[in-house]
């Protein structure tokens, strides 16, 4: 392991326990927490105002997938046994198949909760009536200009 890849690590895990730490207030949509997490990041944001209400509306499958991500990559520097390797898994394989399928997943819901808002049960209770962005962009679509 270089330092390049201790130093990345040690930020990633770093801004999940940040994540972590807000993730019951982020759930509970306390007003000050998510503004501060706006004026931290949405200066920094440059895909738009959809977008951006339907990443605060996944954050808790992202903050999930932030985890499985953090697992996954300490594991590829298990060291593995170099002898009769292709007759048995070792335990960090797996552990990192595992943990690259959970990322995974955890990363499509994040993605569908932006775009449909969808499972709701991901989604925090005081934000499941909001549209997905699909549906925004859809509706502003339809709607026509003013005159």
């Amino acid at each position: 392991m270089t330092v390049t890849d201790a130093a990345a690590i040690l930020v990633l895990i770093f801004l999940f326990a940040v994540l972590v730490r807000h993730l019951p207030r982020i759930w509970r949509g306390e007003r000050e927490t998510l503004r501060r997490i706006e004026r931290g990041l949405k200066p920094f944001w440059p895909f738009g105002e959809v977008l951006w209400r339907g990443l605060v509306r996944a954050l808790p499958p992202l903050i999930i997938s932030v985890g499985f991500l953090i697992i996954g990559v300490s594991l590829t520097f298990v060291p593995v046994p170099t002898e009769n390797r292709a007759a048995r898994l070792d335990p960090a394989g797996i552990g990192l198949l595992l943990a690259a399928g959970c990322f995974a997943t955890c990363f499509v819901c994040h993605i569908t909760v932006v775009l449909l808002n969808w499972p709701k049960w991901v989604v925090p209770p005081p934000r499941r009536h909001e549209p997905g962005a699909l549906q925004e962009w859809i509706g502003a679509r339809d709607t026509p200009p003013p005159s």
